[in-house]
């Protein structure tokens, strides 16, 4: 059958519309040829994308949809081009207020004049009338999705390098630990050897002095004075006995004024909050107490290294810089880490789908990709009062920002000839059916006995198929002979059939039940009698019986038909004809 043909033209000249029609629940039976002009000049719609946009009646759906849009590059090059009909376009009985299709090429948009649809009602299904579907913002969850699981897998990467670089810093301060706790005793033994030096130079002067030989000022400080003031210099603690840092200096409330002592001092928060230059240190090490380390540069007259590490295993970052306390210029701190061990957080901010640190005043503005956090106050164009995030993805579309509360999510994009940004428009979300489903009969058991057990037949139609909506999972799930099934999930079922009993007269059968069980053995967990018949003087011929029973169950029970005869008879035939098992909630 060949497809309805629609003329369409870019200039939305008012001409007479074409009309389409459809009924609710009709789904990808309709595929029409497009055929579009621009002031009857062939249009070239190649390498870029073309959507059905649509408003149905009513004006609560926005249909937004590329995806069934199919063609081949000769074909786009003419204008041409073929569209079949989602569900979702005939969700709402009515007439569209609007429908046309757009192109989208190198950030330019175009429209095509409306064209008219009539969507039909629906006398066999009683159907709800459809949320808001969007495709391209079923695409957007689906990139943010893979974005946040590629971004969480190297937020996991990165953290078990840092736990690395954390063992092999502190590997690296216990040999440090080690090599200053040798300094000191080899300082100790230095100092016992200059001490014995002086007391021996002192007996000698003591003997010279009985001898009568004296020594005048000048040559006792000659040779004195430089022996005790070594002793006073090697003596000079680097560290607490036990190796940890030495409080601060006395009357030191810089790092600049620290920079003059050599050694290895701790200072707690409070302590170095009130150093006068803290505003030099990285941000990172601002509000943590801290470990300073200086040494003397070798070569270089009155210069130190300034090593200041934070009191944190979370985060062992180390900064250092050159320093001098007789000169007012001193080298800029640096963090000292390898690119592989810390993350750099400006680098974090550059990616994608990361929250951001910067601060919006305006969302007209917030065109960068990112996640964004929005405050309740002082934004302008917020379409909500609340606090919230604000998720922004571009392509060659356009822009298209995402404004997430607790509870709401709300939709705009940026673009169009000239760009401009829609309406903010609410995402509402299909929701998912109950378990509703209907069967074929089961088989014809001949010759059926009391506490024999009925076979149900296949599913042939279940409500997310008619309704081509999201559907809830079967709650049962039946053995291969579709006599018993096991409950997949505590549930409470509404179960609806008929039943046909056959018999001859020479049978004598006065009655036969149909029940439900729920228990693994026969006759066990008896939920009710679902279809009865009876008659004095015995059934006779075909009997049709009809059931609707309620029914609760829990997970992990079992649900089964059974026949109740007297013990002694049987039928020539039962069945179960018909079932529609519906999930109540």
């Amino acid at each position: 059958m060949a497809n309805k043909i629609l003329n369409l033209d870019f200039s939305k000249d008012p001409i007479m519309p074409p009309i389409i029609y459809g009924r609710v629940g009709d789904e990808k039976m309709q595929t029409i040829t497009v055929k579009i002009s621009r002031r009857d000049e062939i249009a070239d719609l190649s390498g870029g994308i073309i959507t059905f946009e649509g408003e149905p009646a009513g004006g609560k759906v926005k249909v937004f949809d590329s995806e069934n849009v199919s063609s081949n590059n000769a074909g786009l090059q003419k204008g041409t081009f073929e569209y079949t009909f989602p569900s979702a376009a005939f969700s709402v009985e009515g007439t569209y207020k609007r429908a046309y299709f757009s192109f989208q090429k190198d950030g330019k948009r175009d429209t095509t004049g409306d064209f008219k649809i009539i969507v039909k009602g629906n006398a066999d299904i009683d159907a709800e009338e459809a949320e808001t579907i969007i495709t391209e913002y079923n695409k957007l969850v689906k990139s943010l999705n893979e974005a946040y699981q590629a971004a969480l897998n190297k937020m996991n990467t990165d953290y078990d390098n840092v736990e690395k670089r954390i063992e092999a810093i502190k590997v690296d301060l216990n040999t440090l630990k080690k090599q200053i706790t040798d300094i000191l005793i080899d300082a100790e033994g230095r100092i016992s050897a200059i001490g014995k030096t002086v007391t021996d130079e002192v007996d000698a002067a003591l003997e010279k002095f009985k001898e009568g030989n004296f020594y005048t000022k000048q040559e006792a400080d000659n040779r004195f004075l430089s022996k005790t003031e070594n002793l006073e210099i090697q003596n000079k603690k680097l560290t607490n006995d036990d190796g940890s840092g030495l409080p601060l200096p006395k009357g030191v409330t810089s790092f600049k004024e620290l920079s003059g002592y050599a050694g290895f001092y701790y200072l707690n928060a409070t302590v170095a909050g009130t150093m006068t230059d803290k505003a030099d240190l990285p941000t990172e090490f601002k509000y943590s107490a801290l470990y300073v380390y200086q040494h003397a540069i070798a070569g270089t007259a009155g210069a130190m290294y300034q090593e200041i590490r934070m009191n944190s295993l979370i985060t062992p970052l180390i900064a250092f810089r050159t320093t001098s306390p007789n000169s007012s210029q001193n080298s800029p701190f640096k963090i000292l880490a390898t690119t592989d061990s810390v993350v750099n957080s400006t680098d974090i901010e550059n990616g994608l789908f990361v929250i951001k640190n910067s601060k919006i005043s305006d969302l007209n503005d917030a065109v960068e990709p990112g996640i964004y956090s929005i405050s309740a106050t002082g934004v302008e164009n917020k379409p909500l009062p609340n606090s919230g995030s604000l998720i922004v993805n571009k392509d060659p579309g356009g822009v298209r920002q995402l404004f997430q509360t607790e509870r709401t999510i709300v939709i705009r994009q940026f673009g169009g000839v000239p760009s401009s940004w829609t309406d903010w428009k609410k995402v509402a979300f299909e929701k998912e059916q109950p378990f509703e489903a209907w069967y074929s009969s089961g088989t014809n058991h001949p010759g059926f006995k009391n506490k024999s057990r009925y076979n149900l037949g296949p599913e042939f139609s279940n409500v997310g198929q008619r309704l081509g909506l999201p559907m809830k999972s079967d709650p049962l799930q039946w053995n291969s002979g579709r006599w018993q099934a096991t409950v997949l999930r505590d549930c409470k079922l509404n179960i609806q059939g008929t039943v046909k009993y056959q018999v001859g007269s020479s049978k004598g059968v006065l009655y036969a039940y149909t029940h439900i069980d729920k228990g693994l053995d026969e006759g066990v967990g008896d939920l009710g009698v679902g279809s009865a018949v009876g008659a004095v003087g015995g059934l006779n011929y075909q009997n049709f019986a009809a059931f609707d029973l309620n029914v609760t169950l829990k997970k992990g029970e079992y649900l089964a038909f059974r026949l109740e005869l007297a013990a002694d008879k049987q039928l020539d035939y039962t069945q179960l004809s018909s079932m529609h098992i519906t999930e109540l909630v």
